[in-house]
């Protein structure tokens, strides 16, 4: 995430635990806040709908409109969010931070209308009430800007003002939530407007927070276009990790357990539940990658690289080399163990515990979650291997891991939904993580090994400009 390293080292540069607690709090709002966010609204705002008498089917397709928008516009953004923040680092880097901003409003100015369009058509075709159909065109809308925004808020260095901004959101959706509820009964609308409330609250909240933390340039507000038509395997990846994380979960919309709950809607309970929670299960690594895994590494990562564009002899950077790639297996493996611990005690007690929930756990959910968090464990370690391939320009091997788990997952998964039993509907995910996380770990290491080779001799001996209609664009606004 764009600069966020660079902060957190100040953070962990201070003693104390309570530094450490905030150093982790503050990397736990960034990288997984927008997203528990959202199924927080999920689960709050369904469960006082529940306390209140809202009847089962308008629960059932609150829960789908929300993580319809929440997916959907997560796979949209998919497109430029690895490509913008490689831009955002680099004018970091450059000292160029005037033209952070433009390329925020540039982003918004490209994907709002598109997403806007693509999801008032959907709801069009739904038909559903004219209030209905705004406000779920509304929250997509704003679904956009937050996953935007986030790219730009690890860059800031106000973190109690974003988890502030993230509080205040929730706080006051449940409290609408309430409110609604107690003066005119659940229903549906009500609780979907709450819903876009709270997101609205946190939309405006970032965009507040970005201007007034960045300087503003009337220039250059698509330059951030060139970066995409430069990477092209940056949006691969992301369009790729986003597809292979909820195609298994689509896919078992439509299988035996799945249901419509209203026309283009359609859900699995006994399926979608245990996926949260399976979920949450990998956050540790996302956490553990940003908070120490970066902290320590870039230092000398940064520091290896230099000795290249300075006058570093050849005795400096093999050992430079040599530091670099022990602080590398160290962080990867301290990262694994904390993983495989977090989901070991999922399997044990997380089942067990779930059971006790008002949610409806049956054995078949238990045996299916179970499965789940064997493959968010292997997803999130290879997760974080694919962004150490990118952290050494290896975007060719990060793409090759990314494709083979958006293939391997969605065709197991299909798979899985026609041939194996109900508890095992998992097992296409499983084996695409498996899959992920055995060939970004080769990649890196085959990469690593001859490390100099791949960063001098690789390179093109001449460089070609590709002038597309993305860099023609870039220049002209």
């Amino acid at each position: 995430m764009a600069g966020i390293g660079f902060e957190l080292r100040k953070l962990y540069a201070r003693k104390g635990i309570i530094s450490k607690l905030r150093a982790y709090a503050f990397t736990g709002v960034i990288v997984t806040g927008p997203t528990l966010l959202g199924m927080g609204f999920l689960f709050a705002v369904q469960a006082i709908g529940i306390s209140f008498g809202i009847s089962s089917h308008e629960r059932d397709l609150l829960a789908c409109m929300i993580t319809y928008a929440l997916l959907g516009s997560l796979v949209l953004t998919g497109f430029i969010t690895m490509p913008l923040t490689r831009y955002v680092s680099d004018m970091l880097y450059e000292g160029r931070e005037d033209l952070v901003l433009p390329s925020f409003e540039g982003a918004l100015a490209v994907l709002l209308p598109v997403g806007v369009v693509l999801c008032l058509s959907f709801q069009l075709a739904t038909g559903q009430g004219s209030m209905i159909v705004m406000l779920n065109v509304m929250l997509f809308g704003e679904l956009i800007v937050v996953w935007i925004s986030t790219t730009y808020l690890s860059a800031i260095k106000d973190y109690r003002g974003i988890l502030t901004g993230y509080l205040i959101s929730m706080g006051t959706a449940i409290a609408a939530s309430l409110t609604t509820c107690l003066v005119w009964g659940a229903q549906l609308r009500l609780l979907l407007a709450c819903v876009t409330l709270g997101y609205g609250i946190m939309m405006v909240y970032s965009i507040a927070l970005l201007y007034r933390f960045f300087p503003h340039a009337e220039e250059h507000y698509l330059l951030w276009l060139a970066w995409v038509a430069d990477h092209r395997d940056l949006v691969a990846i992301g369009v790729c990790n986003y597809v292979a994380v909820f195609s298994y979960i689509a896919i078992s919309w439509f299988g035996p357990l799945g249901k419509e709950i209203a026309p283009l809607y359609y859900a699995s309970p006994e399926h979608d539940i245990p996926a949260f929670f399976a979920f949450l299960s990998g956050l540790i690594t996302q956490i553990t990658f940003v908070a120490s895994a970066e902290v320590n590494f870039y230092p000398v990562y940064r520091r290896y690289y230099d000795l290249f564009n300075t006058t570093g002899s050849i005795v400096d950077i093999d050992a430079t080399q040599e530091e670099m790639l022990m602080v590398l297996d160290r962080e990867l493996g301290d990262l694994a163990r904390k993983q495989l611990l977090a989901s070991a005690l999922c399997i044990s007690v997380g089942s067990a515990f779930l059971e006790q929930l008002p949610l409806g756990f049956t054995p078949a959910m238990s045996s299916y979650f179970i499965l789940l968090c064997v493959g968010y464990c292997a997803y999130s370690i290879g997760n974080v291997v694919t962004l150490m391939d990118l952290y050494f320009d290896d975007t060719h091997g990060a793409t090759i891991a990314t494709v083979a788990f958006a293939l391997v997952t969605t065709l197991g998964s299909l798979a899985a939904v026609l041939w194996l039993p109900v508890e095992d509907y998992a097992a296409g995910f499983v084996v695409g993580a498996l899959v992920f996380l055995f060939v970004a770990w080769l990649r890196l290491y085959l990469f690593t090994r001859n490390l100099p080779y791949m960063i001098l001799s690789e390179q093109p001996l001449v460089a070609v400009e590709r002038r597309g209609l993305l860099k023609r664009l870039s220049e002209r606004a």
